[in-house]
């Protein structure tokens, strides 16, 4: 087989090589969102009531800091 020449690469070709790029991406991300839940269950699962973020004195839900 020869060297590829420009002529040589078709835009089928092209679009193949984007498609197997997006597929790859949804994999990789894919796995990132799997590690993420992973880490939060494991993180979350066996704390003791009381101890989750809101008991911290930090208000999670706004912008505002906690009345004193």
């Amino acid at each position: 087989m020869g060297a590829l020449r420009p002529g040589d690469i078709t835009g089928e070709m092209i679009q193949a090589m984007d498609a197997a790029k997006r597929q790859k991406l949804q994999k990789d991300l894919r796995a990132l969102a799997a590690n993420i839940r992973a880490d939060a269950e494991g993180r979350y699962d066996n704390a003791e009531p009381g101890s989750g973020p809101g008991s911290s004195g930090r208000c999670w839900g706004s912008r505002t800091p906690p009345a004193i």
